[in-house]
């Protein structure tokens, strides 16, 4: 049954296409049907562990976990060691099946980069399943402070080829993942340190929305870990944000809020499981609706996209002023002026950064168009496309026309989400989203100008 929540599900999706959201995957995720009964894989491990180590599991909470045996085994003086080899061993003496909501998250394919805080690879295997055919393709990495660093390339992961980092080690028969809380809280203090960061992963968590999805940690646990990986402090105003999906918040009123005093996103409705289920739903609906008749799709491989001309004008806009964006494009074309106008449905990660700064290289003008989309629009690729182009100014003498915005049906006093280089040079304002022909004439004018002087 769907979540009835006001929450707004058609921003999250829309972040997700522009290939901007993180989900952080915790332990509460893996539903796992185990001898014949249904239960948190963390509780089924404690209770093999349990019988593993000889520790007596009587007057453990309910649904206690690996960390309450270990406790209960570290106080009757057990070896350390033998809690990691021991968990190897009974994770690795049958396969595990992978829990349907890791399943749900693989086939969201605008979802290219996850962070795991578990250390089993049931991620791993549910993206390579669903989205590989079975092919081992997924970049399965693990952290962890007494191994080798590992971290993300340089090339971005892709639908096709996501990337799975386990935030707090890899299984192993050594000590050198987190298997109880005081290991996490440990793994946390080591990653403050910038020298033990992933800087490329870091780079990625900072710039994406975060989804936290049932990573279960106690309250100041829970405080320390998001702002680990958020890489900045609560308080400092930032374009993108972070959701937390706990059911548990609802009882935790302190943690609940102080994430809401800094404006951290909480979604207590259902659990995390549910709140999967419900996105999956709408990911799916969404697709179908958007996906034509198979005989209306060109057959072969997808083309890529034209290079852009050298004396070209770069439009770039959010996807829902695409139609007032496309007559703009038309008037351009009228007067024999070329463009790049990218109309491709693109999924997450199917756009490289690369294609755009190379297009942005090349182009003669450029063009934001700035609406009531791109002002709510705080995170979408469009304005990788503006800061890209931001970046080519310096390199420009301050004779040259390069930024040419344009205002659909906005009082330009009431825009407040553009870089400030924007505000910088003349505006155009279209009040009925309709091509001025003055904008057409100076847009001609400035490439014939650039042509005569070979700016090009």
């Amino acid at each position: 049954m769907p979540l009835s929540s006001t929450f707004e599900w058609e921003d999250l999706l829309l972040y997700i296409e522009d290939g901007r959201v993180v989900p952080v995957v915790g332990r509460e995720l893996l539903v796992v049907e185990l001898d014949g009964e249904r239960t948190l894989l963390d509780h089924w491990l404690a209770r093999r562990l349990a019988e593993s180590l000889r520790v007596d599991s009587a007057g453990l909470p309910e649904g206690f976990g690996i960390d309450a045996v270990t406790h209960r085994y570290l106080e009757g003086r057990g070896r350390r060691q033998s809690i990691y080899a021991r968990l190897r061993a009974i994770v690795e003496e049958r396969p595990l099946p992978i829990p349907e909501p890791l399943r749900q998250l693989a086939e969201i394919r605008g979802l290219s980069l996850f962070v795991s805080t578990t250390f089993d690879e049931l991620l791993v295997r549910a993206l390579d399943e669903v989205r590989c055919g079975g092919d081992q393709r997924t970049l399965s990495m693990a952290w962890s402070p007494f191994t080798p660093l590992m971290d993300l390339g340089p090339t971005p992961p892709t639908p096709e080829q996501p990337a799975v980092m386990r935030i707090f080690g890899a299984l192993s028969s050594m000590p050198d993942y987190a298997a109880t809380d005081e290991d996490t809280l440990e793994f946390l203090h080591q990653l403050q340190s910038e020298a033990q960061q992933p800087p490329n992963l870091f780079d990625a968590l900072a710039q994406s929305y975060l989804l936290f999805l049932g990573c279960g940690f106690p309250d100041w646990l829970a405080r320390f870990f998001i702002r680990i990986v958020k890489h900045e402090r609560f308080l400092n105003p930032r374009a993108v944000a972070e959701l937390v999906v706990e059911s548990r918040l609802r009882d935790e009123v302190a943690l609940s809020s102080f994430l809401k005093l800094y404006q951290t996103e909480i979604f207590a409705e259902g659990d995390a499981v549910a709140f999967i289920a419900e996105l999956h739903r709408r990911w799916l609906e969404r697709q179908a609706a958007r996906t034509p008749p198979p005989r209306e799709r060109a057959p072969g491989p997808r083309e890529p996209a034209p290079q852009l001309e050298e004396d070209a004008v770069f439009l770039s806009y959010a996807r829902e002023d695409r139609d007032a964006v496309r007559r703009f494009r038309d008037a351009f074309d009228a007067a024999g002026i070329a463009t790049w106008f990218d109309e491709r449905e693109i999924q997450g990660g199917e756009r490289w950064e690369r294609e755009i700064h190379a297009n942005l290289r090349r182009c003669a003008l450029f063009v934001p168009f700035i609406s009531e989309h791109t002002e709510r629009r705080l995170d979408a690729w469009f304005r990788v496309e503006w800061h890209a182009a931001v970046q080519r100014l310096p390199r420009l003498d301050d004779s040259v026309v390069f930024l040419v915005p344009v205002v659909l049906g906005l009082d330009a006093d009431a825009v407040a989400h553009v870089p400030d280089a924007f505000r910088d040079v003349h505006w155009t304002l279209a009040a009925d989203a309709a091509p001025p022909q003055a904008l057409v004439d100076t847009v001609r004018r400035e490439i014939r100008r650039k042509r005569a002087q070979n700016v090009f």
